[in-house]
């Protein structure tokens, strides 16, 4: 028997980034101050690699890298941060 959970695309979620993961967010970061000088996108990674953010971004950012047989940017248990739930 199977349970039904219900999301949405603009939760917060939480994964660990794995060195890979930090790396492709640090290039995003990067291309964007560069064609964005000076503005602040608020992106944190803790210390132990806790990375928090909106499930629609953590697919656009990390989406293209992920694929049957890839070696995941992070580790792929989810948390989904559901307020009022």
């Amino acid at each position: 028997m199977s349970t039904d959970i219900s999301t949405n695309l603009n939760f917060i979620v939480r994964v660990k980034l794995n060195d890979l993961g930090r790396k492709i967010l640090r290039e995003k970061d990067e291309k964007l101050m560069a064609r964005f000088p000076g503005l602040s996108f608020g992106r944190t990674v803790e210390d132990d690699g806790t990375y928090r953010t909106q499930l629609w971004s953590l697919m656009h950012d990390f989406g293209s890298h992920l694929w049957i047989g890839s070696d995941p940017p992070f580790e792929t248990e989810i948390v989904i941060e559901q307020e009022g739930r």
